[in-house]
């Protein structure tokens, strides 16, 4: 039992590192805004995914480079992590505009369906985000590693006080 809650736990930081890398996916927007929702959606459902747009996405990059303190020898390690980031972002944009097209006319098999194909892509985003973002951290100073820790944590809490 405390093998299976020790996995969980370091299943977390992953978990939080895709949502934030990610420049919040579909999932993301759909959990903080109950508001946007579509007619006839359930309850959640994206109307709008704006979180994944190219400003959006670009923003974020720009930000946690700061944040992060990225220094040139680490620009290489950087630069597979905003591919990464960008690509994530991009993919699950076309994914999310065209279920957005196709909301009212979904039967239940295809809601679940699309939300099938959104988690796949966003399992998939996540594995390779990780295989980008390993060798940047490896290459973090001490400083540069609490600022993310520091980022990361924060990020979770202004994620929760949107919902």
């Amino acid at each position: 039992m405390t093998q299976v809650m020790g996995r969980k736990a370091a299943f977390l930081p992953a978990a939080l590192l895709s949502v934030v890398l990610l420049a919040g996916t579909a999932f993301a927007q759909s959990v903080a805004s109950d508001k946007k929702d579509a007619p006839g959606s359930p309850a959640g459902s994206p109307a709008t995914n704006s979180y994944s747009t190219p400003e959006r996405v670009e923003a974020r990059i720009a930000e946690l480079h700061t944040k992060l303190g990225i220094v040139a020898a680490q620009e290489g390690h950087w630069k597979n992590v905003t591919d990464t980031m960008r690509g994530n972002a991009q993919a699950m944009e076309e994914v999310s505009t065209a279920r957005e097209k196709s909301l009212q006319t979904m039967t239940v098999m295809d809601d679940l369906r699309s939300y099938e194909v959104m988690a796949n892509m966003h399992a998939d985003g996540l594995h390779k985000l990780v295989a980008a973002f390993g060798p940047l951290y490896d290459s973090m100073s001490v400083e540069q590693r609490a600022a993310a820790d520091k980022e990361f944590q924060g990020y979770r809490e202004r994620l929760a006080n949107e919902q």
